[in-house]
């Protein structure tokens, strides 16, 4: 019996992977919203869904200071935490208009035991911080509501206890 070789959810090329360019995954998937790559204070590279998400108004975003691309202060501090640390870092941002909560996965990219940038990949939790917050609204009008009628049944039974002793 032949055995059925398992299929892959994207196909593979054949081309040779040229290593020396940047290449980026447009988003897909949720898994991988967006990719941000940065050398020397600039950015090198950045897929169309991490424009999107950071609200970057330029086309070409290439070769430009990361400060400009992103206004987001708090994004340059976190790849400024990366390059210093030298370590992966995961933390949230906010980004404004529209207002929108990233998570920020950041780690350095080293060739030849030399660093050569940090890279970036950033997921929109805005709708599950929304969904939190619900969750724990949610948790805390019902512990409220049971609270009331559970003390009101509790001095009730304290009234008639104290009217059987006198």
């Amino acid at each position: 019996m032949m055995r059925k070789k398992p299929m892959l959810a994207y196909p593979v090329s054949d081309k040779p992977i040229d290593y020396t360019k940047p290449t980026f995954i447009q988003p897909k998937l949720d898994g991988v919203r967006c990719l941000i790559q940065y050398d020397d204070g600039k950015v090198t590279a950045m897929n169309t869904a991490a424009k999107q998400l950071i609200n970057c108004t330029f086309d070409q975003v290439e070769g430009r200071h990361l400060e400009e691309v992103a206004r987001n202060t708090q994004l340059v501090n976190v790849v400024d935490t990366i390059l210093d640390q030298r370590e992966v870092i995961q933390t949230d941002i906010t980004v404004e208009s529209p207002s929108r909560i990233l998570q920020v996965n950041g780690t350095v990219l080293k060739k030849h035991d030399r660093i050569e940038g940090a890279l970036l990949v950033l997921h929109d939790m805005t709708s599950l911080k929304k969904l939190e917050r619900t969750r724990q609204d949610f948790v805390a009008n019902v512990s409220h509501e049971l609270k009331t009628p559970i003390t009101l049944i509790k001095s009730s039974i304290e009234t008639l206890l104290k009217r059987d002793i006198t």
